[in-house]
C-alpha cells in the first residue's frame, strides 16, 4: 500500500489529538476525511482501496465537492471509531 511521508510518533499523537477535539466542535467533512487519510499515512488512491470507494469519489469528498452517500461517510468514520451525527449549529 502505498504511503505519505511517515509522521513521527509525537506528531501523529499531537495530529489525533487536534483532530478529536475538532470533531467535538465539528469539522467539515472533507477536511475531517483529509485529516484522516493523513493519520492513517495513506495516499488518496490506498485510502480508497481501504474504504472501498472509487479514489475520485475520495478526491471530490476531500475537496468538498461531493455529496457523499451516508453508507459511504459511515465506512469512513468507521475506521476511525467515529459515528455520522449531527452537532449543533453555532449560532
Amino acid at each position: 500500500m502505498a504511503r505519505n511521508r511517515k509522521l513521527d510518533p509525537e506528531a501523529l499523537r499531537e495530529l489525533r489529538q487536534a483532530f478529536h477535539e475538532e470533531c467535538q466542535r465539528g469539522v467539515p467533512i472533507g477536511r475531517a476525511v483529509k485529516t484522516m487519510r493523513t493519520i492513517a499515512g495513506l495516499d488518496q488512491p490506498a485510502f480508497a482501496r481501504l474504504l472501498k470507494i472509487a479514489p475520485r469519489a475520495l478526491m471530490e469528498i476531500e475537496r468538498g465537492h461531493a455529496n457523499p452517500t451516508l453508507h459511504t461517510l459511515e465506512k469512513i468514520g468507521a475506521a476511525f471509531g467515529l459515528q455520522v451525527g449531527f452537532i449543533p449549529k453555532d449560532r
